[in-house]
């Protein structure tokens, strides 16, 4: 890499809780989408982790999870380091393949043995046979000083057995890469991802990116709101001047939502719940979900609490995402009410009435027709789950966003502070450092759940509503919000990165590298000293 040069050309790296995103700075969408966890075996990691594959392990980790000691995000350092080298390079090797060549080069009967992309030990498990090749004993000349191999020395060299990759294909050390981090960041996971980027990846350079700035930024906005509602978690970052003032998040998201859907569809009767799988709006082909148990639903809607979790249960996941986003569509107005609540409001006249009431006469004067129920459902209109079609059970289960306290979400899930994204947005107004209400005007909407039907309008109308309360009621109380659309659904979901590339490609930025040579100077405390600052959760 030149560093005298006008032009980096950047690696843009987004590790997100579901999904890893990667490409060449200067592109207007990522190139590489994999899954953010890797399966763990006995004799073999394997990335990626394709959904109905037939692995030899039992379990996968996950790259980010929630420590509940630590009361943050840990960054798994081995998941990690394995997830970024395939998604980088795309050459990811088996335990026990390393360990065979090194025993062949100390003498001992060499057979073929298949290299895989995603690491495997047979032919038959490998989930692209394209990515199948074979090693012949020829190879090991290209191994220099064979009596005295390492581990290291392999993964050095192996590179060249393989002629196939699902990942960048990029030569290790070649590019420097621009690392997009999220709200609950903390200085230690920003050290741990610095020392294994280059003692491991030998990368030249790096820089951290705050995740909600660079969305702003793939808008060209420097003053806006930004709504990020992931897999895992839901934030409001404030930024104003090209500062990020103040965010809340909270660890609730689009898993929540699928374990809502899988309870939903545990409690259903067997002839409903096969109308709902073979539903003409969709096709699921071979699925798992014929499995499914509360347990199940236990596991995925406490997923980003867990380091670990079972390949099946992985794969279920997988089945009722792939459910909920074939008809995803969040209702305009309030869907669902417990009536256990008794929640009611107050007209200026003094009238009470409850919000169910309320929410009738929103039905009544909605454009929404069709999907919805023209009522709100509460305890009381759905006595049983056997008459439940697809398109309610999706649309009950993503009002948990709006309404956590509502009668289907499982006792299981632990929603802690949470209670609904405008919530955080009037919390967040209530502290004099953030009070900032001209920047609602901008309001981004971003995150892999942003694409959902209704979503944009759903956040409309609750904001409009808070705005038309007094001020003793909500913060947001005169605010004029406004969102700014995107383009496309992709744009949406990726901001952050886009917002990254566009970055990363301005030749100004080119002073703002951390260098290898800065590096071992200071040690990746660096990262620290020299990235972005902002208010840090630990």
């Amino acid at each position: 890499m030149n560093w005298k040069g006008p032009y980096v050309g950047a690696l843009v790296l987004d590790v997100g809780h579901s999904t890893i995103r990667a490409g060449y700075s200067g592109e207007s969408l990522p190139s590489q989408l994999w899954s953010s966890s890797v399966g763990i075996g006995s004799g073999a990691d394997v990335f990626p982790v394709i959904p109905g594959s037939r692995y030899r392990i039992k379990s996968v980790e996950h790259i980010k999870y929630y420590d509940t000691e630590s009361n943050g995000i840990v960054v798994n350092r081995n998941a990690y380091s394995r997830a970024v080298r395939g998604t980088l390079s795309g050459r990811v090797y088996d335990k026990a393949m390393i360990e065979h060549l090194k025993g062949s080069c100390n003498g001992n009967d060499f057979e073929e043995v298949s290299l895989l992309v995603g690491a495997h030990k047979h032919d038959g498990e490998c989930w692209d046979n394209f990515s199948n090749y074979m090693i012949s004993g020829d190879n090991l000349d290209k191994i220099p000083e064979r009596d005295v191999l390492t581990p290291s020395n392999v993964v050095d060299f192996i590179h060249s057995f393989n002629s196939v990759s699902s990942g960048l294909s990029e030569v290790t050390g070649s590019r420097p890469v621009f690392i997009v981090e999220g709200n609950e960041s903390t200085k230690k996971n920003r050290m741990v991802q610095t020392e294994v980027l280059f003692e491991e990846l030998g990368v030249p350079g790096l820089y951290f990116g705050h995740g909600g700035q660079l969305a702003s930024y793939s808008l060209g906005l420097f003053s806006s709101v930004v709504i990020d509602i992931g897999s895992s978690t839901t934030s409001v970052t404030f930024l104003a001047d090209d500062e990020v003032i103040g965010w809340k998040e909270h660890s609730v998201g689009g898993d929540h939502v699928d374990s809502i859907i899988l309870n939903l569809l545990a409690g259903t009767s067997e002839s409903n719940f096969s109308y709902i799988m073979n539903h003409p709006e969709y096709n699921l082909g071979v699925s798992t979900l014929s499995k499914i148990s509360v347990n199940d639903a236990t596991e995925i809607g406490n997923r980003q609490l867990n380091k670990e979790m079972s390949l099946d249960v992985y794969n279920i996941h997988h089945d009722v995402r792939t459910l909920k986003e074939s008809i995803l569509r969040v209702s305009p107005v309030p869907l669902v009410v417990d009536s256990e609540l008794n929640m009611t409001a107050q007209l200026p006249d003094g009238e009470a009435f409850e919000l169910s009431d309320e929410g009738s006469k929103l039905r009544l004067n909605s454009k929404g027709k069709g999907l919805m129920p023209e009522i709100p459902l509460d305890a009381k209109t759905i006595i049983s789950l056997d008459r439940i079609n697809p398109f309610q059970l999706v649309g009950i289960s993503c009002e948990v966003l709006f309404n956590p306290q509502i009668a289907y979400v499982p006792k299981f899930i632990d929603l802690g502070s949470f209670r609904g994204v405008v919530p955080i947005c009037e919390d967040l107004l209530r502290d004099n450092s953030t009070y900032r209400r001209d920047i609602f005007g901008q309001i981004v909407l971003v995150g892999g759940f942003s694409g959902a039907s209704g979503l944009q309008e759903r956040l409309t109308m609750e904001m409009n509503r808070a705005s038309g309360k007094s001020p003793q009621e909500s913060t947001l109380s005169g605010t004029k919000c406004k969102f700014v659309t995107f383009n496309s659904k992709q744009a949406s979901r990726h901001a952050s990165w886009i917002g990254a590339s566009i970055l990363s490609s301005l030749g100004s930025f080119h002073k703002c590298w951390i260098s290898r040579l800065e590096y071992n100077e200071h040690g990746p405390n660096i990262a620290n000293r020299k990235g972005p600052t902002f208010s840090y959760n630990k």
